[in-house]
């Protein structure tokens, strides 16, 4: 498995040098983002911000990725802050974006790390998180097949449901030949209780202190 990674890797520094434009993906993320209008928006897999460059100029950017090389070249190429780091262990406090999304990352983890992702994503997002996510490519309506090397399809229903988030969309879409799993969760919104502070007034002091014709009476 690791060699296949590090070809991916490769792949993805030799399409840096043709700079191709995203798939139809993005049109979810554009779309949701201009929505949403959220201030700050981090990607989890960011390779070398194919997606990101889209984005520009609509929030502050961030994203992280597990190879150093990817995050070096994003760096280059997108007005955004980023940093090397793994999906299941991000570096970001709770709530510190305003939407999370992932754009065919979820697909490359296996089933047993899955599950941390997306809590991981949940955690650090203050409000949104979006999943667009590869499934397969269509040979027909009806029979989805040809997942690739090193890529799982993942009941993304199971994992939602395991976590404290609503799903504002969650739907499979094929994008030509693809079949992606696009998914929008909110989070509930913890309203912040008012704090009362109560004084209250004695009657009577608690000492008295008496010399001659000067009297103090302390509290």
């Amino acid at each position: 498995m690791a060699l296949g990674i590090e070809q991916h890797f490769e792949d993805r520094t030799q399409e840096f040098e043709r700079k191709p434009e995203p798939g139809p993906e993005i049109a979810f993320i554009v779309d949701f983002l201009q929505k949403l209008k959220p201030k700050k928006v981090m990607e989890i897999g960011c390779n070398w911000g194919r997606e990101l460059k889209k984005l520009e100029g609509q929030a502050l950017l961030y994203g992280v990725d597990s190879n150093e090389k990817m995050v070096e070249l994003a760096k280059q190429y997108v007005k955004g802050k980023f940093q090397k780091a793994d999906a299941c262990c991000l570096p970001y406090g709770n709530s510190t974006f305003g939407l999370v999304y992932t754009c065919g990352l979820l697909s490359h983890i296996p089933p047993e790390k899955v599950y941390e992702a997306v809590t991981e994503a949940v955690r650090v997002s203050k409000k949104y998180v979006l999943f667009v996510e590869y499934c397969g490519t269509r040979q027909s309506k009806n029979n989805v097949y040809n997942c690739k090397k090193f890529t799982w399809v993942h009941d993304y229903d199971r994992l939602v449901s395991t976590v404290n988030v609503f799903a504002k969309y969650n739907k499979n879409v094929f994008l030509g030949s693809d079949l992606y799993h696009v998914v929008l969760l909110e989070k509930p919104q913890v309203q912040q209780k008012e704090i009362i502070t109560e004084i209250r007034e004695e009657s009577k002091p608690k000492f008295q202190i008496k010399i001659g014709k000067f009297e103090w009476k302390l509290g």
